[in-house]
């Protein structure tokens, strides 16, 4: 653990090594047709894109294409993609991208996770084991998670995601609150026997339980010392023994 905040601090402050790089940009431009953009990038965005966008977001964080294709659709996967590589951008370019251009969108994030890779994961604390249950959630967060699950989902995101702006009404608009439990899972190496089934099922069949417990997992972990370390060495692009 100290390890972990020295190597952030000397980031950070330029001791003890390089400087962190500039925030980076997207690799392609939004209809490039050249290298590195694919023709067979552009055919499976143009005529399978459920299918692309799930499998572009399994190569960025790790997560089954299943789920993905059931509990994300492509606009919410651009804006997740992006903002995990931590490239500049805006909301309001996010959904308008999507929604006017939809093969383009997808293709760019097709060709970013193939060069890119997968984004450095929080990975495993307190053993894989959720901090919060099922139905330990009160009286206000459950109903607040059952009339408003994308309040909910949009807190919860912000908790996994806190670099960049704040996307509050593009998580209200193109965020699908059942998929925020999946992900909270996904991203803190939550063990699970059946994984798949748990990430699409559960938040479907108890979701006001099972987003306010994502929330709540995300808030619990948020002030966590060893949390926030490994979310500024993610920042700052600083690779963890350990993580992924």
């Amino acid at each position: 653990m100290a390890g972990i905040l020295n190597a952030v601090k000397n980031s950070v402050l330029g001791t003890g090594g390089p400087a962190p790089p500039p925030p980076p940009e997207w690799l392609t431009r939004m209809a490039q047709c050249d290298p590195p953009a694919k023709v067979e990038e552009w055919f499976f965005a143009l005529f399978c894109f459920q299918c692309a966008q799930a499998s572009a977001k399994g190569k960025a964080d790790g997560s089954h294409c299943f789920y993905n294709f059931l509990c994300w659709h492509h606009i919410g996967t651009y804006s997740w993609i992006r903002r995990g590589y931590h490239i500049p951008g805006t909301c309001g370019d996010d959904m308008m991208c999507g929604l006017f251009c939809y093969p383009c969108t997808i293709r760019r994030v097709l060709t970013e996770t193939a060069q890119r890779g997968q984004v450095v994961q929080i990975g495993n604390m307190n053993d894989g084991k959720w901090i919060e249950t099922l139905f330990g959630c009160g009286c206000c967060g459950l109903f607040q998670a059952a009339i408003c699950p994308f309040c909910v989902a949009h807190e919860a995101r912000l908790l996994l995601q806190p670099q960049g702006e704040t996307d509050t009404c593009f998580d209200w608009l193109c965020l699908i609150p059942t998929a925020l439990y999946g992900q909270t899972r996904h991203s803190f190496n939550l063990k699970s026997d059946c994984p798949l089934i748990e990430d699409i099922l559960l938040p479907v069949v108890c979701y006001p339980c099972a987003v306010d417990q994502a929330r709540r997992e995300c808030t619990r972990r948020a002030g966590l010392p060893e949390y926030i370390a490994r979310q500024s060495a993610r920042h700052a692009g600083i690779r963890i023994p350990g993580i992924v």
